[in-house]
């Protein structure tokens, strides 16, 4: 019921919501068709890139000394702000995959540093650090280091140790991994300036090289080696990309290595804007992807503070109906007990009233504890069993129970019970809260009226076998039209001090037991109340349609 459930959720029942996973980190996220489509596309250009530049890849070109400065410090630049944002990835998910991949990249930023210094000419006539072929070995360092950085990463991604459980904090192991990125870079730059003399040449001189070595080709073996373990383990947007880098950093190398052998022409210049891509694309998609899980984590914790307050709203309302519904039993009580010790002030005392306060204070105790018990079944997702019931009897132990409150607002109660009506199927102290509810509520919307016309009449009805009817009726000053629609939803409420839970909570038990609470119009003045539940022979068929309203 449609109308079950709105007020199930107002009236302070706390439901588990299903909140749905946000992936915090970019090694998390998978890959759509779309974007894969994308990175083959991409894929695919930069290929026949190479291959339209393949045939003229020595055709030499204007010599622009600033050119490969300009590219590298954008390299320089793309990388290392790719190791942060990879090492804020790490931070968030401390994974040894991407805290290897971090550290791959600020080596690359850090030897793309010291391969531009040793580039001839790039600054200064000549080698600002190095010799002849120091440039070209940190350039076959960086295209080493590089893919085996990405293995290392799809190893780690797929084997049992994908989050780094140890007892190193996150932050020592980032900083550990950003010393040995630094010191490899050191390392391989000392080398390549201290043992030049010593390697195989690279170089003829500073605008030719020499034929394809079998360094290069290691290179070229490893790139190969990385495309394929990613291709093994491809599985998130980043392995994706990642692709993407290892295959242009193979287009480069097999451009440079078989068909370019000249500094400065076309093969030259296409190979340097490749590097300068590989840079991009995982730069590209880091800062893309961060802002958008950062909207999306910032949209979630929009989505869980309202459920947050929602929920302390419910408990609020829950607690509220609580103090609705034992407000009258515990005011029963409280009055009983001041007349005992009252009575108990005569001498001799009266026991006969003595003995009726005192079982009043048992019922209302009674009453109180059921009024929990009935809360708790009302508000449970369980079913529970029911039993047959006589409305008359029901009717009956409500007005017992509203004894002292009639009493105390001079109000006289009639009963109209008709009989052999039906029984029906319910929940016993559910339904007389529903007749005590409507009966206070009456109760209460005749404290106004003079004393001597203040009348309560209950009466109950037999709808041809098919249904029982309650009708409460009082000769208060009615309902007005205006508001007659909203009297029955959760908080609305008329009175200065009143919560407008009792008529609420009373349709949603009626509604539980497949029936109908509605507001008749009265012929002269007041209101009437009408409760109709179906009995037990027809229960099923003809007031089922009622739960889906």
């Amino acid at each position: 019921m449609l109308y079950e459930l709105r007020v199930f959720s107002t009236v302070g029942v706390i439901m588990n919501t299903d909140e749905s996973s946000v992936d915090v980190a970019l090694a998390q996220v998978p890959a759509t068709r779309k974007q894969i489509r994308l990175v083959f596309a991409v894929g695919l250009l930069l290929l026949s890139v190479v291959v339209v530049t393949a045939p003229i890849a020595n055709t030499h070109l204007a010599r622009i000394p600033a050119f490969l400065p300009s590219i590298q410090a954008i390299i320089f630049v793309d990388d290392f702000i790719t190791s942060i944002l990879l090492f804020a990835q790490c931070a968030i998910l401390p994974t040894l995959a991407v805290l290897i991949l971090g550290g791959g990249y600020l080596f690359t930023a850090l030897i793309v540093v010291a391969q531009t210094l040793a580039f001839p000419d790039a600054f200064v006539p000549g080698h600002l650090i190095g010799g002849l072929q120091t440039a070209s070995y940190l350039y076959i360092f960086w295209h080493s280091v590089q893919p085996m950085a990405i293995i290392a990463y799809a190893y780690y991604k797929t084997g049992r140790n994908r989050v780094y459980e140890g007892k190193t904090s996150v932050n020592r192991m980032i900083a550990l991994s950003v010393a040995v990125a630094t010191g490899l870079a050191a390392m391989f730059t000392l080398i390549s300036i201290g043992l030049q003399n010593y390697l195989p040449p690279m170089q003829q001189d500073t605008l030719n090289f020499t034929a394809p070595h079998a360094l290069l080709a290691f290179g070229v073996f490893l790139s190969l080696s990385a495309l394929c373990t990613l291709w093994t383990c491809r599985k998130t947007l980043l392995d994706y990309w990642l692709m993407l880098v290892v295959w242009t950093l193979l287009l480069e190398e097999l451009l440079f290595n078989l068909f370019t052998e000249v500094r400065y022409g076309i093969g030259f210049y296409t190979g340097r804007m490749l590097l300068l891509a590989t840079s991009i694309f995982v730069l590209a998609l880091l800062l893309a992807e961060t802002i958008f899980l950062a909207s999306r984590l910032a949209r979630q914790t929009m989505i869980l503070q309202r459920e947050r307050e929602n929920k302390l709203t419910n408990m609020g309302a829950l607690a509220a109906s609580i103090s609705h519904e034992l407000k009258q039993p515990l005011t029963a009580i409280t009055m009983n007990g001041a007349a005992v010790l009252q009575l108990l002030k005569n001498t001799p005392p009266d026991l006969n009233e003595l003995r009726l306060a005192a079982s009043e204070i048992v019922d209302g105790g009674c009453r109180s504890g059921q009024i929990v018990d009935n809360l708790r079944i009302l508000f449970s997702k369980a079913t529970h069993q029911e039993e047959t019931l006589d409305i008359n009897e029901v009717v009956q132990k409500a007005l017992s129970a509203l004894h002292g409150e009639l009493m105390r607002y001079n109000v006289v109660s009639r009963t109209a019970l008709a009989p052999r009506i039906p029984p029906i199927p319910g929940h016993r102290s559910q339904l007389e809260e529903v007749v005590v509810n409507l009966c206070s509520n009456s109760i209460e919307a005749m404290s106004n009226v003079p004393a001597g016309s203040r009348s309560l009449t209950i009466r109950t009805l037999d709808e041809n076998g098919a249904a029982a009817i309650v009708e409460v009726e009082d000769t208060g000053p009615g309902v007005d039209p205006a508001t007659s629609a909203q009297i029955f939803d959760a908080f609305f409420t008329t009175k200065a001090g009143g919560m407008g839970l009792g008529l609420a909570l009373s349709r949603m038990i009626v509604e539980r037991h497949n029936g109908r609470l509605s507001l008749v119009p009265a012929v002269s003045e007041g209101s009437i109340f009408r409760v109709e539940l179906p009995t037990l022979p027809t229960s099923v068929n003809k007031f089922s349609k009622l739960t889906n309203d």
